[in-house]
């Protein structure tokens, strides 16, 4: 067992930029203990990403890497990294070097105090889209999920081997690596970080689309309300219903017989609501139990293609 392993998830980075992260890593790595690990997971680059992590892996025993088939997203490859680890302490760190591995010093040294997980509250971006998506994300999951999200949070962290542990027992197909740790009500601290600029010949994670689904599936994965939300629409428009039938039958043989019958424009724009809140809620009840479904069968979030430094 590893004293300190570091999980890094890579995508289409270049030569260039996975050595000056492995340089930078060694540097404080080293400063701390000497039974350390990096372990370089590959998430269906289409560059030459692999072979990279092959000739650093072949330079130093300590250096490991693992290829996944094809792309299946930045916290999926975390998960790869997590279950193939055998370590007292581990740090997930993006592959961009947006993350400083400077405060690696630091992170542990508040693990080793105590705490169960030290996440890195990093400073604020400065691509406006996406600080306007990241807070409506964040505004929608903490509305919804007990389990409340720090917008300044990102992967770079530590955690000791009992959260370790619970990681690699998660069965959902849908892997969100931070909400996973705050549902596990872990011992937590945070230490103030400045982000770097990305390197050039670095990729960014997430496109639009992706982000879109990541949102999706972390909210169905830890977040049960918008079922109690379905639940509750349903019940109101059903008060409502029983109201204006009972207004409109009172109304037609006690108040005014004579009046005609009026109001089809409105009674069509309820009906065709009602139908749109039903199919609404029939989709959410759809997803969960998609997300069931996927659990039962046990699917895996990713299928590891090889593997190298690894036992």
């Amino acid at each position: 067992m590893n004293h300190l392993s570091v999980i890094v998830p890579l995508y289409n980075e270049n030569e260039a930029v996975v050595n000056k992260l492995i340089e930078n890593l060694k540097i404080y790595l080293t400063k701390i203990t000497n039974n350390w690990k990096i372990i370089l997971v590959d998430d269906g680059s289409t560059n030459n990403c692999w072979d990279v992590i092959l000739k650093a892996s072949d330079a130093d025993i300590n250096i490991s890497g693992i290829k996944l088939s094809k792309n299946f997203g930045q916290h999926c490859a975390i998960k790869a990294g997590i279950d193939n680890t055998k370590s007292e302490f581990t740090i997930v760190i993006d592959g961009d070097m947006q993350d400083d591995p400077k405060y690696i010093e630091e992170l542990y040294s508040n693990a080793k105090q105590g705490h169960d997980v030290v996440y890195c509250e990093r400073s604020q971006r400065k691509d406006f889209l996406q600080i306007f998506f990241s807070k409506i994300f964040y505004f929608l999951f903490n509305f919804l999920s007990k389990n409340k999200l720090n917008q300044k949070i990102a992967n770079f962290c530590i955690f000791n081997q009992k959260i370790l542990n619970q990681l690699k027992n998660e069965k959902l197909t849908h892997m969100s690596f931070f909400a996973s740790i705050k549902g596990l009500g872990a011992k937590e601290k945070l230490i103030k970080t400045i982000r770097n600029n990305r390197l050039p010949g670095s990729t960014p994670t997430y496109s639009f689309s992706n982000r879109v689904k990541l949102a999706k599936n972390t909210i169905v994965s830890f977040s049960d309300r918008l079922i109690y939300f379905s639940i509750a629409s349903g019940i109101v428009f059903f008060i409502i219903s029983i109201i204006a039938t009972i207004y409109l039958i009172t109304k037609k043989l006690y108040l005014d017989p004579s009046a005609p019958v009026i109001g089809w424009t409105s009674l069509s724009t309820i009906i065709l609501f009602s139908f749109g809140l039903t199919n609404f809620s029939i989709g959410i009840i759809g997803l969960y139990i998609n997300s069931i479904h996927n659990i039962v069968k046990q699917q895996n979030p990713y299928f590891v293609e090889k593997k190298t430094n690894l036992d």
